[in-house]
């Protein structure tokens, strides 16, 4: 039962993260915004000046470049003032091979001259798709400025297209930090307070889990390298530390009747009995959530992390999958053998037959 709460806290946890905050095409994370969401928006591209003012830090702007590529932008930092603008942004433009970089922009008033400041989209190099510009006087729908009266002395800062595209996306968190790092604390609490249940269990029960670990080694044989490698260097661990738990369970029973036939078809009851084999299954929920981080990690892939404890949920399936394929080729087997059974029984009854005639 502890086992069933932790894993539905466990599970809310995730969920609660997949659920709030803002998102673009679904994510929330500017990293995981892919090429096929801009392309959704393609219609939408069009030249613009837009106001820094009109500009908060964690937006998202989708571009296309002078050269018809498609990109996305984020917004990291912005400042302005009478005399100095700047904008801090990291962009990715997505081509052959992907272009992603980061970019300041800074410009400022010298003796009432103001300098601009422009850059490149993509990897060719061949013009500018953006610049920061400073311009006087109010800015119309129009296009125009209205630089009469009391507007003549206006300045603002705008981020300007030349010859790309670009319109605002939505707002998104770039790395998720502060809500990962809250997730990782409670993860950690987590797993400390299981792992705290689990010893307090094993070592609350160590004169008994002796008594049972050598009343069920002795029904089964050694397990070698032919029968798995997994189940064979898994089968000592969730044996020590899973097994107690297992043989605590108010359905013990009805997991023995349930697994004790399809471990006989399997061939595989000489090995290890029902409990090792539910216990396996625990193990399994175990290791599967942590192969798909391990994997994750190595190969800095952005898969999504809600679906860690749906590679919990394949870790309690997938032994008896595996056993299931295990049983069905062991018939097989069996089938292809009857002939070669059949003549042997044949010759055997004939042989006999034979010599009560001698």
């Amino acid at each position: 039962m502890k086992l069933v709460y932790l894993y539905c806290l466990y599970w809310l946890l995730f969920s609660s993260y997949n659920l709030f905050g803002n998102s673009i095409c679904g994510e929330k994370d500017y990293s995981l915004i892919e090429e096929s969401c801009l392309k959704k928006s393609e219609g939408e591209f069009q030249s613009q000046l837009v106001p820094l003012s009109a500009i908060n830090p964690g937006e998202v702007f989708f571009y296309k470049t002078d050269k018809g590529k498609l990109g996305k932008m984020y917004i990291h930092h912005l400042s302005f003032n009478k005399n100095e603008c700047s904008l801090h942004v990291d962009f990715e433009t997505y081509d052959k091979v992907d272009f992603s970089r980061s970019a300041s922009f800074k410009i400022n008033n010298y003796l009432g001259v103001w300098s601009d400041k422009a850059i490149n989209l993509d990897s060719y190099g061949t013009g500018r798709d953006i610049k920061l510009v400073s311009k006087n006087g109010k800015y119309q729908e129009n296009g125009t400025f209205d630089t009469k009266g009391a507007n003549s002395k206006e300045h603002h800062c705008y981020l300007e297209t030349l010859g790309s595209q670009i319109f605002f996306a939505g707002k998104v968190e770039e790395e998720l930090k502060i809500k990962n790092l809250l997730l990782m604390i409670a993860s950690i609490l987590l797993i400390g307070f299981a792992v705290f249940n689990i010893a307090k269990l094993i070592f609350d029960d160590e004169e008994e889990y002796k008594k049972v670990e050598g009343f069920e080694e002795s029904k089964t044989e050694v397990i070698t390298n032919k029968d798995g490698l997994i189940l064979k260097y898994s089968t000592p661990f969730f044996r020590r530390y899973l097994n107690p738990v297992v043989n605590g369970l108010k359905n013990k029973k009805n997991i023995q009747g349930k697994y004790k036939r399809i471990l006989s078809t399997a061939g595989i009851s000489r090995l290890i009995t029902p409990i090792d084999f539910f216990s396996f299954k625990l193990f399994s929920i175990l290791t599967f959530p942590i192969l798909y981080l391990v994997f994750r990690e190595l190969m800095a892939a952005s898969w999504p992390l809600y679906l860690v404890p749906l590679m919990a949920l394949i870790g309690f399936i997938y032994p008896d999958i595996w056993i299931k394929s295990r049983a069905e080729k062991r018939k097989k087997e069996i089938i292809l053998q009857l002939p070669f059974i059949v003549d042997m029984l044949a010759l055997s009854v004939g042989t006999r037959f034979c010599c009560c005639f001698i």
